[in-house]
């Protein structure tokens, strides 16, 4: 206000303009020097990550575990040393808790409500919270008996014994060290704007493992960079994760991508794909053999060009 003012009477004042002048950028390198050397010092406590750290270093004991509940600001992972596992859903949630007595979870004030209802719901107790409700950030401690784990059951239809010829690989492709792709299906159906990829894939388990891995699938066109249609999930939704895969196992995943929006931003025509992979927290599966995938360790499953047809599509099958 004090600058604005300043800068107002130069404007009227013209023989004064240059003292004023002086005392606009006098203020300004006050202010400046104000918010650096005190306020922001002040306030860092509770803007940043860091306080809700320090409360998980004083408390955390061996063995402990630290949950990241839906949070992706990288402050996280700076200040818990890339030790915290991010939690995707409350089955995910109920599985981390029932592998330690104590666990700590990082949520930020956007997820503040929806992690404080996770936490009743998982252990039905209410969620101790170690830093001050004035931080953005807030550190939970559940030290109370540990919960049960899921019960993971494959559902109907997400197992087989082998993959469809029609569906086959050529060859098997390694997704990372636990998965690979044993087969895939892609079907265009509708038009316009209402252009879907129905995607099928076949996941076989090539060891067990203690990772929940999520599938990721990206539509888009070559021809117009920038421009994604995005499916994160995990394989038959929480139902029956990767942790409850066995050596062996042939799981198969449905997931719709809607794409006609980004032929529209084509003019209609243009040539799309579907690129898939895998992930767990924030690292990407590395998709081996190299020739297999397009430099961003994802696997082409199929493509879309302007001779392509698409089958009739009805819109109430649409998820």
């Amino acid at each position: 206000t004090a600058i604005a003012l300043t800068l107002g009477l130069a404007a009227f004042l013209r023989k004064a303009r240059l003292h004023l002048a002086f005392v606009a950028a006098a203020l300004s390198l006050g202010l400046t020097v104000y918010g650096i050397d005190h306020y922001l010092l002040l306030a860092s406590d509770c803007t940043s990550q860091r306080d809700a750290f320090e409360h998980y270093y004083a408390e955390r004991r061996p063995g402990d575990q630290l949950i990241n509940w839906q949070m992706n600001y990288r402050g996280e992972v700076f200040y818990g040393r890339s030790e915290a596992v991010k939690a995707v859903s409350i089955t995910h949630l109920r599985w981390l808790l029932s592998r330690s007595d104590r666990s700590f979870v990082v949520g930020n004030h956007k997820v503040y409500s929806s992690l404080t209802r996770a936490i009743r719901r998982v252990t039905g107790q209410e969620p101790r919270v170690l830093n001050p409700a004035t931080c953005s950030t807030r550190m939970f401690l559940y030290d109370g008996p540990r919960v049960d784990p899921p019960d993971f059951r494959p559902p109907s239809g997400s197992l087989v014994s082998s993959v469809p010829e029609r569906a086959r690989a050529d060859r098997v492709v390694r997704l990372g060290p636990d998965i690979s792709l044993a087969g895939s299906e892609v079907r265009w159906i509708g038009s316009g704007a209402d252009l879907t990829a129905d995607v099928t894939v076949y996941l076989r388990c090539e060891r067990d493992t203690d990772e929940w891995w999520k599938i990721f699938l990206h539509g888009e066109s070559p021809d117009l960079p920038g421009r994604r249609a995005i499916s994160d999930h995990t394989a038959v939704g929480d139902r029956y994760p990767s942790v409850a895969w066995r050596e062996g196992d042939i799981v198969v995943d449905h997931t719709r991508l809607r794409m006609g929006w980004i032929l529209q931003a084509l003019g209609g025509e243009g040539r799309l794909r579907v690129a898939a992979g895998v992930f767990h927290d924030m690292t990407r599966g590395q998709v081996t053999p190299e020739d297999a995938h397009d430099g961003e360790h994802r696997v082409i499953l199929a493509e879309y060009g302007a001779t392509d047809e698409a089958e009739e599509l009805v819109l109430d099958d649409l998820p």
